[in-house]
């Protein structure tokens, strides 16, 4: 396998020399320029024709570079001219695929300052860990895409705390709503809707209020608290209903013996215990193998 120095071109354009194998096919060198090259961008042939995604492990790059050592790639055709803004005022126009990723804008416009961010149409930011989630027709309006930098702005990174221990940081707009915030907390954190915001002298911040509190009405030193909501049971009195059992029902044998607790799979199963009981239980989150664990049990 011969070692090239390839020169990669785009639009005629040089943006990358890069060290690959003459037989990588393109997927791989596709890998290996990931750095420079978008997914919105297409290899071509040495007779200028466009390489389909899909059939890039069809060729190599000793196929594909000319005599001067040279891969060209372009964009794909289904682009229009954007106009990147950044803070308001003009920074860029661009052509782009509406399906371009904006991690791959980002790497296509690479003055892009560090601290920027996009925003939504609802003016809502997007974090950069988010940024292979969203797509430029999902930001963009009258052909512009809205960056801010918040360098010397309102965005801030905060430590969130749940019943008063450190749960993470993460940056946010202190202008964000609350209702806001959940929202990319639900997103991001297993706690999903069981938290309530509480203000600095912990007082709970009720749900219909979130959609019209700041982030700065409960920030403070840099942090807000949350804590995980629990479910009161209040005293139920029950009348006194004699219990009859239905038509045709079978009373258990045994209905008055033990429970046995194990914790799969960390323990194995008892195969007398398996044999002698009367029902299975299995409790679980989601993925965690109580259907094959269910299975198990049947012969």
């Amino acid at each position: 396998m011969s070692k090239v120095t390839v020169r990669v071109f785009l639009n005629g354009k040089s943006i990358s020399v890069k060290p690959l194998n003459s037989q990588d096919n393109l997927k791989t060198a596709r890998e290996k320029l990931k750095e420079k090259m978008s997914g919105s961008q297409q290899f071509l042939t040495k007779e200028g024709d466009l390489i389909d995604i899909n059939d890039e492990d069809s060729f190599t790059v000793g196929n594909v570079i000319d005599s001067s050592g040279i891969i060209n790639i372009k964009e794909k055709e289904d682009k229009k001219e954007v106009k990147i803004k950044l803070n308001d005022k003009l920074f860029k126009t661009i052509e782009l695929d509406k399906k371009t990723k904006l991690s791959d804008v980002r790497k296509s416009i690479q003055n892009i300052p560090e601290s920027a961010h996009f925003y939504t149409v609802d003016n809502e930011i997007i974090e950069k860990d988010e940024e292979s989630m969203f797509l430029v027709e999902d930001i963009i309006n009258n052909d512009e895409i809205n960056l801010k930098n918040e360098k010397g702005m309102d965005t801030i990174t905060i430590g969130i705390y749940s019943d008063g221990e450190s749960f993470m940081k993460k940056q946010f707009n202190k202008n964000i709503s609350l209702s806001d915030i959940r929202k990319k907390l639900e997103i991001v954190t297993c706690i999903t809707k069981g938290f309530i915001f509480e203000d600095e002298e912990r007082n709970k911040i009720q749900r219909e209020n979130e959609k019209s509190l700041k982030l700065s009405s409960i920030l403070y030193d840099n942090k807000i608290n949350i804590t995980t909501e629990i479910l009161i049971l209040h005293q139920i009195i029950i009348q006194h209903i004699k219990n009859v059992p239905i038509k045709g029902s079978e009373l258990l044998k045994n209905e008055k013996g033990k429970l046995k607790i194990y914790l799969y799979p960390n323990e194995p199963f008892n195969q007398k215990d398996e044999s002698d009981a009367i029902a299975i239980l299995v409790v679980g989150q989601t993925g965690s193998g109580k259907t094959t664990l269910l299975n198990s049990f049947i012969i």
